[in-house]
């Protein structure tokens, strides 16, 4: 530092040497040979104190032979560069190390964040379509019906119906789901009941074609956090792919099967006490929700009609769309009358005990359940417009008492 170069340097110029500390800023200090230094004092002190006014005198002042002297610090900061080592071994892999823990810590909270954000657009489809069918009955002052021509009545089809004539509840909603377009292009022959067969190929010279329709994937129609979204195969229909569904509506609680309090299948059935289909335990085709598979034997099979004024247990309080997975279950197909509906009398994401989720998707006395690829639960609709998640730990009696639409159960 300057210090070393101001060692020789006469006592007399004490008073420089300070004047050179406090004005010469660190990084600019300069070494001075004092051999030959063409100092003077009286100028210094006659220059304006404070400021860059009096360093730039010092400065002009202090030379050796006539030429400002090297900045010093410079010279040593490149030589230090020039030999300046790497990394080592050691000191990488702490890095790699520390890097790897934070991206444990942190990798977990973005999961969480992304799943969030799935859900709650989840939960957004399934507004969207409740919107459509309150809409839908505001209109119509009924709501969407479902119903199909069916060989054997209470049991679900195994693709023996070669053309099986069927109406979705979820077909008159797509104009109301800003899929007007695809709408235009389904043959409706009763105007009633939207009555079609939706595997008719295009006729010559018509631009319906109610085969493209059924085959057409709806993003509306998709909860985010299952990542499928193709056709799917696996549906008892018939062998074809067709467009699948990840949200049905609420058949009710009645069944012909059943899980016990300790999570196996049982064969007791489950009867509507109350209400709609009272007595009755057929909850595929006589439900007591507002929409059940509609199936009989004769042509228009036996859609069944309810309105708002039938929701007697209150539009905030009763189910009116859930969430489930084709993976998990043959039946789950939007365009078709069978593969839209779920029932309650099954828990919420059950599965057989000693088997893994999905493994039996024929299975459908236990398949036909809400079920969802969210963790802990799932979404439903209400009648209101809103939406709610469900845990998959819910008591089974107030589950499904908000699966009825008048059982007059204190939920």
């Amino acid at each position: 530092m300057i210090d070393h170069f101001l060692a020789e340097a006469p006592r007399t110029h004490s008073i420089f040497r300070l004047l050179t500390e406090l004005l010469i800023c660190p990084p600019l200090q300069y070494a001075i040979h004092w051999g030959r230094a063409d100092l003077n004092l009286n100028e210094v002190f006659k220059a304006p104190l404070g400021g860059w006014n009096l360093r730039e005198k010092v400065n002009q002042m202090v030379t050796f032979n006539g030429m400002l002297v090297r900045n010093t610090r410079c010279r040593q900061s490149m030589a230090h560069a020039r030999f300046r080592r790497g990394f080592t071994l050691v000191e990488l892999l702490v890095v790699i190390a520390i890097i790897g823990t934070l991206v444990g810590l942190l990798l977990p909270a973005v999961m969480s964040a992304m799943e969030a954000g799935r859900r709650t657009q989840c939960s957004n489809n399934l507004r969207q379509i409740a919107l459509a069918v309150v809409g839908y009955e505001t209109d119509q002052r009924q709501f969407p019906v479902n119903w199909g021509q069916v060989s054997t009545i209470g049991t679900p089809t195994q693709g023996n119906d070669s053309k099986p004539h069927s109406a979705s509840w979820l077909m008159p909603l797509l104009p109301r789901i800003e899929e007007g377009p695809l709408f235009s292009k389904l043959m409706i022959t009763d105007s009633r009941y939207s009555y079609l067969d939706y595997k008719d190929p295009p006729s010559t010279g018509s631009n319906y074609n109610n085969e493209l329709v059924a085959k057409t994937i709806i993003k509306t129609f998709f909860c985010p956090s299952d990542t499928k979204r193709s056709l799917v195969s696996n549906t008892a229909v018939t062998p074809e792919a067709w467009a699948p569904t990840n949200y049905k509506a609420c058949s009710g609680a009645n069944w012909a099967a059943s899980v016990d309090a300790s999570g196996n299948p049982s064969s007791m059935s489950i009867a509507s006490l109350r209400g709609r289909n009272v007595g009755k335990t057929d909850g595929v085709d006589y439900g007591n929700g507002w929409v059940c598979r509609g199936g009989a034997t004769n042509a228009h099979g036996n859609p069944q009609i309810t309105a708002s004024m039938d929701i007697r247990d209150g539009a905030s309080k009763t189910f009116m769309i859930g969430e489930a997975v084709p993976d998990f279950c043959w039946w789950s197909t939007w365009a078709w009358f069978e593969g839209n509906t779920a029932t309650c009398a099954i828990p919420l994401n059950y599965k057989k005990p000693n088997t893994v989720l999905g493994s039996n998707p024929d299975d459908w006395k236990y398949t036909m359940g809400f079920a969802s690829r969210h963790k802990s639960g799932g979404n439903f609709a209400f009648f209101d417009g809103s939406v709610s998640f469900q845990s998959d730990q819910i008591d089974p009696a107030p589950y499904q008492a908000m699966a009825t639409i008048d059982g007059n159960e204190i939920q």
